[in-house]
């Protein structure tokens, strides 16, 4: 099989069966004695949507399973872990909005000269502008 149709199953593969699907990428590895011949590799960073279900069709009583990373090898995640997992993507996801507010509080913080100048509808940030004038 070339890379290239190679890469493409895997592609459908990974779309078909791994919800939601994780970002990956593949690299083609020729074996340099032997052209035509050689690996894909294929790297899968950490994600910030874990947990990623798997889908397999052979197991009728649960489609669905919940894989993790053990070094080399991977474990499946009980009930316990699937929820705690889902639990800390949302708790991810409220720090990062967290983050990016005072961020935007500090950037308007850092352009406005005066009270007067900061925007009508942030009246926290007036406040806290006065407080760091004094």
């Amino acid at each position: 099989m070339s890379f290239s149709k190679l890469q493409n199953r895997v592609r459908n593969v990974v779309a078909t069966r791994v919800h939601p699907m994780p970002r990956f990428e593949m690299r083609e590895v020729a074996d340099p004695s032997d052209p035509g011949k050689g690996f894909l590799l294929i790297s899968v960073p950490p994600s910030p949507q874990a947990p990623h279900a798997v889908s397999l069709p052979s197991a009728k009583d649960s489609p669905l399973r919940w894989p993790r990373r053990h070094g080399a090898d991977k474990v499946w995640l009980g009930e316990s872990e699937i929820a705690a997992a889902y639990r800390r993507r949302l708790m991810a996801a409220d720090d990062q909005t967290q983050r990016l507010r005072q961020e935007e509080q500090n950037a308007v913080l850092a352009t406005a000269r005066s009270p007067r100048e900061l925007p009508e509808g942030m009246p926290y940030l007036r406040q806290l502008r006065a407080e760091t004038d004094n």
